[in-house]
């Protein structure tokens, strides 16, 4: 399996759960929200504005999701209000053409599965960091398959 791990630098350390998945036997890639925080809100008003051309970054992430088998996005927080926010919409309007299937790690998650659908995620796990996080998220990556 491939799975693209695409973490927000407020989730904290992805490094436990890169490690889940590849104890599992999962290739897996990797990128940080931090640049990502930078051209999401472009990427999402670029064709209301008219603008055609993305950040070469986009196309890479773009192509890396397309290839992937699961997509598992690391958040803070996941709620009602705004769904994830403007860069887990992009991740998802991406993920849905190619396919691939996504799963979200979170602190906090206070949305329903069905918003969550809606918005293209096929679930939302709420982890707390720490000892008994880092089990939880063995867990998932042990026992998610699609």
């Amino acid at each position: 399996m491939k799975v693209f791990i695409v973490a927000e630098t407020a989730a904290g350390d992805p490094a436990p759960v890169v490690e889940a998945w590849r104890a599992r036997g999962a290739v897996v890639a990797e990128a940080s929200l931090a640049p990502l925080e930078q051209w999401a809100t472009t990427v999402v008003a670029g064709p209301i504005a008219g603008l055609t051309r993305r950040p070469p970054v986009a196309g890479r992430i773009q192509r890396t999701i397309e290839a992937s088998d699961l997509l598992v996005v690391l958040l803070e927080r996941i709620e009602f209000r705004d769904a994830g926010g403007d860069v887990l919409r992009q991740l998802t309007a991406w993920a849905e053409p190619a396919g691939t299937p996504v799963v979200a790690l979170a602190r906090h998650v206070r949305i329903s599965t069905r918003e969550l659908r809606t918005v293209g995620v096929e679930v939302a796990y709420e982890v707390d960091p720490g000892p008994t996080g880092e089990e939880a998220l063995a867990r998932v990556a042990g026992t998610w398959c699609w």
